[in-house]
């Protein structure tokens, strides 16, 4: 069963996720937006932002959210 947050991306998205932003979307439903957003140095406004907006307003910040998803421990 998809989880609220994975329902509300997978309507922003369309079928297929993105790797980062499914990966987003399991570690906050794991533990909560706020500590994922500590953990990759970004505010809890731009994860949510990630999930919901198929584009994020630049192609900088983009790449940084990008690469700090898939390499945060």
């Amino acid at each position: 069963m998809s989880s609220d947050r994975e329902v509300i991306a997978l309507d922003a998205w369309g079928d297929t996720l993105p790797d980062w932003i499914a990966l987003l979307v399991q570690e906050c439903d794991r533990s909560s937006q706020n500590a994922v957003a500590a953990k990759i140095a970004f505010s809890p406004a731009v994860v949510s932002q990630a999930k919901v907006e198929t584009s994020i307003p630049s192609d900088r910040d983009t790449c940084a959210l990008t690469n700090s998803t898939r390499i945060a421990p």
